[in-house]
């Protein structure tokens, strides 16, 4: 648990991450093997963390992150699973290369880069061709993509490990356009072998393909926000009746000051917020520079534990006028012995507090926009 002098501080449920692994593992079955992407700190979730307790599970087979320093990082850490870099090579090449790193990469350039690197170590280097079947960002295309290949093919101290592809609208209950990137990236294996180029791993389904499309496992899915519980929300309610994710994620702080203000007094910047009746109001040590967004102004909820019990929803806790840059006011007229020193949920796996819930009132249907916001420095605790 957290010193009683940190003022804002995460907990990270092991068992809410292994419950949702499991659950992912479930869906996709024995064949396919379970990616789970780290990238951008663990999407918020402390990218260590996470990756410790994935080194343990046996139901992960591979960890993703977003860029090479991520991966190099997690090596540094003594993590041995295998990574993959699903964007930027944006570290030493070499390195890559000497930590066991597969690589994605979407130009011959960068093959020829790793494969002269590589033979100055006597290794292999090994990557994951990206195809763009209409997400237009990175990728070589697919209807010309089997000539290119054929040629990395051909370099010596580089192995095709894998090749992949991302949906553009996975989360859509019209699945059309996404089938239409399935057909392409298909079409192009079958292409690949009739050359007799056959690739070892197979990747194109993240969160909400492997809830949707479970013709698109192939032998290797990455999942993100499934891992975290955070999903969208109208994602979990149409599959809610197959797979209950938790959020294993709790974002805390304390009451550090209270006191009663009168009727007709304003409260914070801008007076947003003017009291009708006499206001028990308690001040909190996070604003948003901490990551509480300015949004939750007079419109966000937090969770007080008095006498750091958590009994029911009624503890929910308005906020109080404008969000500043370290502080946010509360009301806890309505929180039995609320007192200075009472743990403060801003968000956890509660109706009110979870990060769909923030997200929607910031206007938002994405909850990781909450969570990956959290600055780094936040202190997590792996409990």
């Amino acid at each position: 648990m957290a010193s009683s002098f940190t003022h804002t501080w995460l907990e990270l449920s092991r068992e809410g991450i292994e419950h949702n692994i499991s659950c992912y593992k479930d869906r996709i079955g024995n064949n396919t093997m379970l990616g789970v992407v780290v990238k951008s700190n663990a999407y918020g979730h402390g990218i260590l963390q996470v990756a410790q307790i994935c080194e343990t599970n046996p139901n992960v087979a591979y960890l993703c992150t977003a860029n090479a320093l991520e991966a190099i990082t997690l090596r540094q850490a003594d993590i041995k699973k295998p990574i993959v870099v699903l964007y930027f090579l944006n570290a030493d090449p070499a390195d890559i290369i000497a930590y066991d790193i597969d690589q994605v990469i979407y130009d011959y350039e960068t093959a020829a880069l790793l494969n002269a690197l590589a033979q100055k170590q006597n290794k292999k280097a090994n990557v994951h061709i990206k195809i763009d079947t209409g997400l237009s960002r990175f990728g070589f295309f697919a209807h010309n993509a089997a000539e290119i290949i054929k040629r990395m093919a051909q370099l010596p101290h580089v192995t095709i490990r894998g090749i992949t592809t991302h949906f553009a609208q996975s989360d859509k209950e019209d699945q059309t356009f996404t089938r239409q990137q399935l057909g392409l990236f298909i079409n192009l294996i079958a292409a690949l072998e009739q050359q007799g180029i056959r690739i070892p791993i197979k990747h194109t389904s993240n969160s909400t393909a492997v809830l949707g499309i479970p013709d698109a496992y192939h032998n290797l899915v990455r999942v993100g926000a499934g891992i975290y519980g955070i999903l969208p929300k109208h994602i979990l309610e149409r599959h809610a009746q197959t797979i209950t994710l938790k959020q294993p994620l709790t974002w805390k702080t304390r009451i550090m000051y209270t006191k009663t203000i009168p009727a007709g007094a304003s409260v914070s910047y801008d007076r947003l917020f003017t009291a009708e009746r006499d206001t028990t109001i308690g001040i909190i040590p996070v604003g948003y520079y901490e990551g509480y967004d300015r949004k939750l102004s007079n419109n966000g909820h937090v969770l007080v534990a008095a006498d750091n019990l958590i009994r029911d929803h009624h503890l929910l806790a308005p906020v109080l006028g404008r969000v500043s840059m370290n502080m946010t006011i509360i009301d806890v007229t309505n929180v039995p012995h609320a007192r200075v020193g009472d743990e403060v949920i801003l968000m956890g796996d509660f109706d009110g507090v979870r990060a769909s819930d923030l997200a929607a009132r910031i206007g938002s249907t994405n909850p990781r926009e909450i969570t990956t916001r959290l600055p780094t420095q936040i202190p997590c605790v792996v409990v």
